[in-house]
């Protein structure tokens, strides 16, 4: 089902690392890699080499000129060369908890003091000069909209999904606005259970089709996969799953599971079937897959977290179809949880960002 034939990361030298994001007050910090490598993948996905790095940004996004943007607290930054320089565009009142660009560049900005408390308002705002500045367009009482949960399709739709908190009558919402968030109307509602939530809210590229998952509920019916083939109007149940994490190829749609056990499934869009195509667990790694990104060639770049209570190191993997490998171990310390929690696909310069790493792929195996 995946390669046995795993990545050794070899560390050639360790550069300087420098203070992170978190304690810098200037506008403008550089970011400093450690040269490594690795040996071929055995699933065509080429050469791939980790570097670390001292950039610790969530909610990684791309801009519409293919600049990388991510966040770190209140702030919102841009990687702004190849070299890894950030600029700091904005600074926002409350903690940001979501980024999304859409496709003509109106940046979407969701702030909460805590995504989980249903007492502490979640502010959306919209900024249409390139980070500039910032108006607020939507406040969710009872509900949080995280990265995970905001998508926009070629029609310029925007899509709002509440992921937290979990309780009885919160976080059961999809919002979709047609005027870049002038106004919203609501399109989904899961069930109102309590643990179940919103998870994945994402458009298809490639037929711009809407797909939302929801979870936590064990019982079937209370998680599920959806999809929307008119923007939001009607939706078919396509899956019993609570996929959290979701990458779109030309031959197949990936989902990443929200369970311990490190699953990928692959639906094949000719024949419409679902196959697990990855599940770390069974070879002594596992963890829930929250993001995941699309790299050259149509290979899937996957992080795995861990929570406090599993004893195994959270990992990235790589591969499309059956083929897999695994492409690093993360630190971690028991009882806490840990893990990379985002991903971004290749910027302009073809870094792909996480927090405290990026890969560099470079050309595919011609065998």
């Amino acid at each position: 089902m995946y390669s046995a034939a795993f990545f050794k990361i070899t560390l050639l030298s360790l550069l300087t690392i420098w203070a992170a994001l978190c304690g810098c007050d200037h506008n403008h910090q550089s970011v400093v890699f450690s040269n490594s490598e690795k040996d071929p993948t055995t699933s065509g996905c080429g050469n791939v080499s980790v570097h670390l790095s001292n950039i610790a940004l969530d909610n990684l996004t791309m801009d519409e000129q293919g600049f990388a943007l991510g966040t770190k607290g209140r702030s919102l930054y841009r990687i702004i060369d190849k070299h890894g320089n950030v600029e700091r565009i904005y600074t926002s009142p409350d903690p940001i908890q979501g980024l999304h660009v859409m496709p003509e560049g109106t940046i979407i900005l969701s702030t909460d003091v805590d995504r989980w408390s249903p007492t502490t308002p979640n502010t959306i705002y919209r900024s249409q000069n390139a980070g500039k500045s910032f108006e607020i367009i939507k406040t969710i009482n009872g509900g949080c909209a995280l990265s995970w949960s905001m998508a926009s399709d070629a029609n310029g739709n925007l899509f709002l999904g509440e992921y937290g908190p979990r309780g009885v009558g919160f976080s059961k919402n999809v919002w979709k606005s047609l005027d870049n968030g002038d106004s919203w109307h609501l399109i989904f509602r899961a069930p109102n259970v309590d643990g179940v939530h919103i998870h994945r809210v994402a458009v298809d590229p490639f037929t711009n089709f809407l797909w939302i998952t929801h979870g936590d509920q064990a019982h079937s019916g209370y998680h599920g996969i959806y999809r929307s083939e008119d923007h939001g109007m009607t939706w078919a149940r396509v899956r019993d799953s609570q996929a959290t994490a979701v990458a779109f190829t030309k031959e197949a749609i990936y989902w990443g599971e929200d369970t311990y056990r490190g699953v990928v499934t692959r639906y094949e869009r000719l024949t419409q079937q679902f196959e697990t195509v990855l599940e770390a667990h069974s070879i002594g790694y596992g963890g829930s897959v929250y993001d995941m990104a699309v790299g050259p060639h149509g290979c899937i770049y996957t992080p795995m977290v861990k929570y406090e209570t599993h004893s195994f190191l959270p990992s990235v993997w790589i591969g499309k179809g059956t083929e897999w490998n695994l492409l690093l171990e993360v630190p971690a310390e028991e009882n806490q949880f840990a893990g990379l929690t985002h991903i971004s696909t290749p910027d302009r310069f073809g870094v792909i960002h996480t927090s405290g790493y990026v890969f560099v792929q470079q050309a595919a195996s011609s065998q």
